[in-house]
């Protein structure tokens, strides 16, 4: 082959560059509309069906409108240049077009099909560009050329935009970015001369081009679901963020320039390719299982690197989806060969595109909801089997021999080795080995849901948790050995202590109910946005939590997106409750938004309050953001606490001025679920230990910049840190970070009862906080009240480890009665405890009661180097009157290493006074 034209090079580089924009507009259009029109399935189904109907259709057009090919590059730029302008000056536009009902999704379809059938004209256009220029003028040459220069240039394009540029320019500027590539290569293209458009006689059998195209077809449509069977294995194991739509999507770009070459090399046919693609995508199927064991071995080790989990998540998505993506990419170079009329390759993409539109729907709308994740594979084999018979029908088909052999025991494998269970878990149980390990051998069942795109798992566990999956996350444990969560009870009831009024409340996300049905008991009207129909579908499994919510009169269940349905709502809320999924979901992040905040003032009656909630895991970076964000937004904010990591911040237009709720009047069931009696509060009680009013969000000095819809700062902070793990050394929480007053109180003008709210904290939060811990070290008198409070609420609510935990606190604070009375309720459950055998002896020795030289020798063969062996052994000696043995006993901790027990140099101390007269006392 002779050295072909500079032109040719020329147009290469355009290609490359037309491709890059092409797609990169694909991501940054549906995340845009989306975020406006909303997250809901049929909106963001209609968006992606739009993209891939306009694709094929600009590619059936191709050929009439080649010679314009420099016009609709220029109209491509133009009109994202237009798109960035109304995100810049007018965005209120775009959610201007929710309020008119259905019609967003007419809205959503219009504005994606129109840069989506430009964007499609591009491959075959190009293609008969280079054809033109090609010293053989070879077509089918040209079209493979282009096809795999367009979509290699897609690659690095979809992955610089999800994780550069996007992120240090957001949406609008990115949009102008790639506008400005487009023009340049209309320019560029202007200055070429137009192919001429003479279309040779078709050189294969018209049938063998009928079953081809058919093949092509059916390909295409399992093409389809194997798209988003692969977007839910990859949200499984690494998240559900948006992110992964752009990596599986490069994958599949390289698997289409790869599967291109190799089409080109080898001399495939269709047939052929089918054929051994059904066997080779069986067998790689067959080894997702590894690769997901290999990313547990992995995560953990590189969480730390810079773009270390990134690397590796990308290399693990690669390994797994890259072979099939090849398989299918090459269908339409492998069929084009056959007929090298400069018509075919954009025919061929359409009728790609439109396998892809039906194998989409019929994924979503039928073969999702009814087939297990290892079912969707084999079918996806099946189906390509299916294609590959298609072209048996044409005429002359040869025999293909062993290229048929290998697919009835690839299949074999892949039934054998595919394991369901696998999948059943939250993404961060995949971090790491162990953890994978460990989180299989919980689950003891799993239920799974599934409707459109969506998936809830109800997963549980041998400590007798329910929790709740929902698309890889796991949004929160609905019930503990029964107990219904009583943080999320607290987030539902807190901010009816704010508005003037009650008639109406909205609560965004509703999920399992449980806050929902809090809310719904003390509000007249109470409003449940959800968006996943799949969670609307398990509802009824929690009503015994949820207050059955959905039998109650006065609740309104709406499934929607919660920005598309207040961008559409007139109505005046009392109280509007954000309890979606945390940020760290992608769908979740834009709530948090500068945006979303003002579309949420709007809707807010006279006194009206927004809650929401964050817990550490976004980070303090995160929490500092999402602060910056509430103080553009709002006057005051109240944090209500629901543990030591875990908040709901409460916001108003206004001063907040919170009202105790009258516990005479609230309903009878709600007491119940907050288990009142056992609390040993009542909920006004509680609630006022939780609310903490004074803190720095509305007026502190945040150094960050707010989240918004066009930087989404937040969910691209959420994406980069998911699978890091907690640094205990860097152990923070939300409420010393907003500088919150913990002895102020919301009720009155005094300081509060510090004994009553740490005992709240540790009854909610079920660990206590640190502050408290630190008051508990300082001695203060109210302390040992606090530690006999826990103990009896553990006596029905905690673990043995946790009323073990609690009894020696309250040994250490001198509490020996109710100590040893705890230490002697435990022993018949915790037999081989030798802490708990070492702090009865402690106990009992230091409340006068001699042990029995048996006993003590006993104590030290279990534990000859244990702290708390030798300190009970030191406190029995004490109590015998052997001052010396005491400090002897004392001399091994000190030698040991350990570090000193509160209680170390009241020993001492009683052993040095008691040294040398000989006589039993009781210290």
């Amino acid at each position: 082959m002779s050295a072909l034209p500079v032109r040719f090079e020329r147009l290469s580089t355009l290609a490359v560059a037309s491709g890059g924009c092409g797609i990169a507009y694909e991501v940054l259009y549906s995340r845009v509309l989306t975020t406006y029109l909303g997250d809901a399935f049929h909106v963001a189904a209609a968006i992606l069906i739009s993209f891939l109907f306009g694709v094929g259709l600009g590619s059936v057009l191709s050929y009439r409108l080649a010679r314009w090919l420099w016009v609709l590059e220029l109209a491509t730029g133009l009109y994202a240049l237009g798109f960035a302008a109304v995100l810049v000056i007018a965005p209120d536009a775009l959610l201007g077009l929710v309020a008119r009902g259905f019609a967003a999704i007419a809205f959503g379809v219009a504005l994606s099909l129109v840069p989506a059938v430009l964007i499609g004209v591009s491959v075959p256009a190009f293609s008969l560009f280079v054809r033109e220029h090609l010293t053989h003028g070879d077509e089918t040459a040209a079209f493979r050329r282009v096809y795999a220069l367009y979509n290699l240039g897609a690659v690095g394009c979809v992955l610089a935009m999800e994780y550069w540029v996007q992120r240090n320019l957001g949406a609008a500027s990115s949009l102008a970015l790639l506008a400005t590539v487009n023009l340049a290569v209309a320019v560029s293209v202007k200055r070429i001369p137009a192919p001429r458009l003479t279309t040779p006689e078709v050189s294969g059998p018209a049938d063998e081009q009928r079953w081809g195209r058919a093949a092509v077809f059916l390909a295409s449509a399992v093409s389809g679901l194997y798209q988003l069977f692969l977007l839910k294995l990859v949200g499984t194991v690494f998240g559900p963020f948006h992110e992964n739509f752009s990596v599986v999507l490069a994958v599949s770009l390289g698997g289409i320039a790869l599967g291109t070459a190799l089409v080109r090399r080898l001399g495939w046919s269709l047939r052929s390719l089918l054929w051994i693609g059904a066997a080779v995508v069986a067998i790689d199927f067959s080894l997702v299982r590894g690769w997901v064991y290999a990313w547990a071995l992995v995560s953990d080790g590189v969480a730390g690197w810079p773009f270390g989990a990134t690397i590796a998540k990308v290399a693990v998505v690669t390994a797994i989806g890259l072979v099939p993506a090849m398989v299918f990419g090459a269908t339409i170079p492998a069929l084009a060969v056959s007929s090298p009329d400069g018509r075919t390759p954009g025919q061929l993409l359409w009728v790609s595109s439109l396998g892809n539109c039906v194998g989409y729907l019929a994924a979503v709308l039928v073969v999702w909801e009814r087939l297990s994740y290892g079912a969707i594979a084999v079918a996806v084999c099946l189906g390509l089997v299916a294609a590959a018979a298609l072209t048996e029908k044409a005429p002359g088909a040869q025999p293909l021999g062993w290229r048929r052999a290998w697919v009835v025991p690839a299949l074999g494998v892949l039934a054998i080795v595919w394991s369901d269970a696998l999948f059943a878990l939250s993404y961060r149980d995949y971090i790491g080995l162990a953890a994978l390990r460990r989180s299989l051998g919980a689950v003891v069942d799993v239920q799974v849901t599934r409707r459109f795109d969506s998936e809830v798992k109800l997963v549980k566990t041998r400590q007798g948790n329910l929790e709740v999956v929902i698309n890889g996350y796991r949004s929160l444990v609905a019930s503990t050995s029964g107990r219904t969560n009583l943080k999320e009870l607290v987030v539902g009831v807190a901010p009816a202590l704010y508005p003037p009024r009650r008639d109406r409340a909205l609560v965004l996300g509703v999920g399992t109910g449980i806050t929902a049905g809090a809310t719904a008991t003390l509000f007249e009207h109470t409003t449940g946005v959800e968006i996943s129909p799949a969670v609307v579908e398990v509802l009824e499994s929690f009503k015994e939590n949820n207050l059955g919510l959905r039998q109650r009169k006065g609740f309104e269940l709406v499934i929607d997106d919660g920005v598309a349905m207040l961008a559409r709502d007139a109505t005046q809320y009392d109280a509007i409750i954000n309890t979606v999924t945390s940020p760290l979901y992608f769908q979740s992040s834009k709530l948090y938004t500068r945006d979303f905040f003002e579309l949420v003032k709007r809707h807010l009656s006279e006194g009206g309050v927004y809650a929401t909630w964050f817990d550490a895991r976004v980070t303090q970076e995160g929490a500092i953001s999402i602060f910056r964000t509430l103080q553009e937004s709002f006057a005051d904010c109240h944090l209500i606490f629901l543990s030591p990591v875990y908040t709901e911040a409460i916001c108003g237009a206004s001063k907040l001025t919170p009202r105790l709720l009258d516990d005479a009047t609230l309903p009878a069931e709600l007491v119940a679920h907050f288990r009142t009696d056992r609390l040993g509060l009542s909920i006004s009680q509680l609630l006022r230990s939780l609310v903490l009013p004074r803190n720095q969000i509305a007026g502190g000095r945040w150094d960050a910049d707010a989240n918004t819809f066009d930087r989404p700062r937040l969910e691209f902070l959420m994406s980069s840190v998911a699978l890091a793990r907690p640094n205990r050394a860097d152990a923070w929480t939300p409420y010393d970070l907003a500088g919150a007053d913990l002895e102020a109180d919301a009720f009155s003008s005094g300081p509060i009862d510090t004994e009553r709210r740490c005992y709240a904290f540790r009854a909610v939060g079920d660990h206590a906080y640190p502050a408290c811990t630190a008051w508990q070290a300082s001695g203060a008198p109210t302390v040992p009240g606090y530690l006999a409070r826990v103990a009896d609420y553990l006596e029905t609510e905690g673990t043995f480890a946790e009323r073990l935990s609690i009894a020696l606190q309250l040994e250490r604070a001198g509490r020996l009665d109710k100590a040893r009375s705890i230490a002697d309720a435990l022993a018949p459950n915790l037999p081989g405890s030798l802490a708990l055998a070492a702090l009865q002896v402690r106990t009992r020795a230091r409340l006068g009661d001699r042990i029995s030289d048996q006993e003590l020798d006993t104590l030290y063969r279990r534990g000859p180097l244990d702290p708390d062996v030798r300190r009970a052994l030191a406190w029995a000696s004490l109590q015998r009157g052997d001052a010396a043995a005491a400090l002897a006993h004392l001399g091994v901790l000190k030698a040991l290493g350990t570090a000193a027990d509160p209680t170390d140099e009241r020993l001492r101390a009683a052993a040095t006074e008691a040294q040398g007269t000989g006589q039993e006392i009781t210290p």
